[in-house]
């Protein structure tokens, strides 16, 4: 478990990155569609319980970093508690978390975009597309903005 890597960060910047982590961009993106559509006044509350939980996710990590202190990752621990199988499952999950995020991330700032442009491109992509399509599953509109190349 020896390593070549120098520990060079201090509690806070530990403390900062953690909190980065848990909050997230999603903080960003779906505050205002859960308010409206699903939460209303309630927001408060559903904040508090997300909150809880983060701080319940935080303990478990901190308890985790105690426990093996040369690891540092959702599957270094996993590998380490739990086995090799457990392990890939969940790297595979946080693979498919963080391509998840960023499919999230890039629709929301499309639609700043978007929003910013008065909806020109969300126009010019229906005159180019032919509006929307209506497939289970799927978008309505294509979102080139978005997409990856």
């Amino acid at each position: 478990m020896e390593t070549n890597l120098r520990r060079c960060l201090n509690t806070a910047d530990i403390t900062m990155l953690a909190i980065g982590h848990m909050i997230g961009s999603g903080v960003y993106v779906l505050t205002a569609t859960v308010a409206k559509n699903m939460a209303g006044p309630a927001i408060v509350v559903a904040f508090l319980f997300s909150g809880f939980a983060s701080f319940l996710a935080a303990l478990c990590y901190a308890e985790l970093g105690v426990r093996y202190p040369r690891s540092g990752s959702a599957y270094s621990y996993t590998y380490l508690a739990l086995g090799e199988l457990w392990a890939f499952l969940v790297g595979w999950n946080v693979s498919l978390e963080h391509v998840i995020g960023a499919a999230a991330i890039s629709r929301a700032c499309s639609a700043y975009i978007d929003s910013l442009t008065g909806g020109m491109i969300k126009n010019a992509t229906d005159a180019m597309t032919g509006g929307t399509f209506h497939v289970p599953f799927l978008a309505e509109r294509l979102d080139f903005l978005a997409s990856e190349s």
